[in-house]
């Protein structure tokens, strides 16, 4: 029987709050390494290649690549990274063990413990949670007589509070007044087509109630999504022309039912250790203020018109505006987002904040507007002299009025975060711990890494990572918007990739999970899950182990190079370990798992959307990549798995699945890679998949 996750418990305590406060006990404290690799060459003709006979057959440019930056990738036709990498123990291939191989892991465990949760805890009580909600509502308005002022609105305010029950296909009865208004918005769903206005009065784009990333799984999750995005999407402005009495009229239902506020807490807070804080004003944060201008009693209070001055200032004053500011076009004019009232709102990320600040209105004019930003302008932001660089030259974004001038402040402004701010939640810690990719490698380090190719390959690591990170979390975030084999007695030689802060920080990020997890009895300690984040961590810190000792010259263990050789196992079965939390649960070898989109690593996520078009972020098949280092006393080439990333714009009515983009790849139909990275990346590569299963050691 399994020991995963147990039953949820009430969770009363602000999680970014209560992890900021126990990050205390789980101190980042960065290894210390003196680099002294010696300086090599690799010959032109690859004699000094101790095992240059395993090269595979390259092309006149892919040999020139790794004779001149001491390492090359071509693209391959693989499912998954580690599937290379059984590859290389089956066939004695020296291993090369990449960053962009372990962030993959960590993005496979993430997305599987998520959707654990959200199937088997946070679906229920969201059900239940919009059952309350609509009965409670449903009584209040049938208590309110025919001529009371509050009526209409509370009838909109219902109308809103049907809708999830009835995505989530519960039995909804509505009396005749109501039903047209929820039917309405129910049929704008079912075409995710367009921006419309919903029976509430705001309008919303209904193309995001598209079910994607990890959501097309299963039809529970499809209903999830749909109803979480209802709740985290429609906004209530809180403005004198918005739809502010109905927002207080929410508030107010889930504020009064001290049930509604616990289930409210049990799917809210959870999802807000995961993915971050709402980047709008919730109930919490407005009943208090209610209470303050409107004083107890009954619902009809808050029709009161002379208040409502008193009311608003008090929001201005007190309540926290938008960090990602929408800006949209309504009824022909520019608007840019002020304060929202939204049920269960979508979270504050770094990255989306970004794109915001980076895009029309903020940068561009009306005849030249910045639409669309590009996943470089994140890392730009985050300290990458080469993203700053291909932005500034190859793509000339500081054509756009205030570019440059807009970047150099959110620089600045995400560089003063501290440690513990980046421990906020497991998306800005997992964001954070792309940052060291970005840093050109200083003397000492081995010579396939100081030079421009390598830092393009790093910065697709980070970019294919971060792609991910958004795939995961695609529900959740709030996006930007712009408008207008048996033991051996010697191990053969093996190499890490010696990039020691990310190995460091992906191991505390896993920590911080572990501790998280259990601090809200969401984990047991020592069950199966528990055992895995513990397994997955020391695998980081081992692997970070060996990178000091690369790097200061210091021989790896009979162990150290053993657990290289069977990197491909490790890597399978920590994803295992997460993915056996889903319904086709027993599985014991990667390809077995029944959904075929899981056992693919392409995927895709669109982050920002400008009118009807939308940027997609996409990564691929996974790349081949061949690295010549000194191992002993001679030069290897070793092989290893990284990334494959693609930036394209795609129209919104047809935001794409996995399913959709995985067709797109298998029919040769994927945009091309951005141009830069043909520095170390060229076709060809390997067509077809070269093995599904390996033999393990023992």
């Amino acid at each position: 029987m399994r020991r995963c996750l147990l039953p949820l418990l009430s969770v009363c305590l602000a999680l970014t709050t209560a992890l900021a406060a126990g990050f205390g006990e789980l101190p980042y404290k960065p290894r210390a390494a003196t680099a002294r690799v010696r300086d090599y060459k690799v010959a032109g003709d690859l004699s000094n290649v101790s095992n240059r006979r395993q090269l595979p057959t390259l092309t006149a440019e892919q040999r020139a690549r790794l004779v001149a930056n001491g390492f090359v990738a071509r693209p391959t036709a693989e499912e998954q990274m580690f599937y290379l990498y059984e590859d290389n123990a089956y066939r004695g291939i020296p291993q090369f063990v990449t960053t962009d191989s372990v962030l993959h892991t960590y993005h496979v465990f993430y997305d599987f413990v998520l959707r654990h949760l959200e199937t088997d805890k946070l679906l229920p009580a969201l059900a239940e949670l919009s059952t309350q909600l609509l009965g409670d509502g449903l009584a209040a308005w049938r208590r309110e007589p025919v001529d009371s002022p509050i009526k209409a609105a509370l009838g909109r305010a219902v109308a809103y509070l049907a809708v999830p029950p009835m995505l989530l296909n519960q039995k909804v009865a509505l009396p005749p007044e109501l039903r047209p208004l929820v039917m309405a918005d129910m049929a704008l769903i079912e075409a995710h087509a367009k921006r419309a206005k919903c029976a509430l009065g705001p309008e919303i784009d209904f193309t995001q109630f598209i079910p994607r990333g990890h959501y097309t799984r299963s039809d529970e999750l499809k209903r999830y999504f749909l109803a979480m995005m209802w709740y985290g999407l429609v906004p209530m402005d809180l403005a004198a022309d918005g739809p502010l009495t109905e927002a207080m009229l929410v508030a107010e239902l889930l504020d009064g039912s001290k049930r509604a506020s616990q289930l409210w807490a049990e799917v809210y807070e959870p999802t807000a250790f995961y993915v971050g804080v709402s980047d709008d004003i919730g109930a919490r944060d407005l009943a208090p203020l209610i209470k303050r201008v409107y004083g107890e009693g009954g619902l009809a209070r808050l029709a009161d018109k002379n208040r409502q001055a008193a009311f608003l200032k008090l929001v201005d004053l007190e309540l926290k505006a938008p960090g990602i500011a929408q800006a949209t076009l309504v009824d022909g004019e520019e608007k840019v987002q002020g304060r929202q009232f939204r049920l269960m709102g979508q979270r504050y990320l770094p990255d989306s904040r970004m794109f915001q600040e980076l895009c029309y209105p903020n940068v561009g004019t009306q005849a030249q507007p910045r639409l669309f930003p590009k996943g470089l302008d994140a890392f730009a932001v985050m300290g990458s002299a080469r993203a700053a660089e291909l932005l500034d030259g190859l793509y000339a974004q500081g054509k756009y009025e205030k570019y440059g001038e807009q970047r150099a402040k959110l620089t600045k402004e995400f560089a003063a975060l501290s440690t513990s701010d980046w421990a906020q939640s497991l998306y800005f810690g997992w964001f954070w711990a792309l940052q060291p990719l970005l840093q050109p490698a200083p003397a000492g380090y081995p010579g396939f890494m100081r030079n421009a190719a390598w830092g393009d390959k790093q910065l697709i690591a980070a970019l294919g990572s971060w792609t991910e990170l958004r795939h995961d979390t695609i529900l959740y975030g709030k996006q930007s918007v712009a408008e207008a084999g048996g033991d051996e007695p010697e191990p053969p030689a093996g190499y890490v990739e010696p990039s020691i802060e990310v190995y460091e920080r992906l191991g505390w990020l896993l920590r911080l999970t572990q501790d998280g997890l259990r601090r809200r009895g969401i984990v047991a300690k020592e069950s199966d899950l528990d055992w895995s984040l513990e397994t997955f961590a020391q695998l980081c810190d081992n692997l970070a182990d060996i990178s000091v000792k690369e790097l200061t010259g210091t021989p790896l263990t009979v162990q150290e190079l053993s657990d290289i050789k069977w990197i491909g196992g490790a890597l399978e079965g920590i994803m295992l370990s997460a993915a056996r939390l889903q319904p086709d649960a027993q599985v014991n070898r990667w390809w077995s798992i029944q959904n075929k989109t899981d056992r693919h690593m392409a995927l895709v996520a669109d982050v920002h959307t400008s009118f009807d078009q939308v940027l997609q972020e996409a990564v691929g098949t996974p790349a081949e990549l061949w690295v010549v280092a000194p191992f002993k006393d001679r030069l290897v080439a070793f092989r290893g798995a990284s990334f494959q990333y693609y930036e394209f714009v795609h129209p919104a009515g047809d935001r794409l699945t996995d399913e959709a983009w995985q067709a797109m790849v298998a029919a040769g139909k994927a945009p091309k890679a951005p141009e830069w990275t043909a520095s170390y990346l060229l076709p060809p590569g390997i067509a077809r998949p070269q093995v599904t299963s390996a033999p393990g050691p023992g």
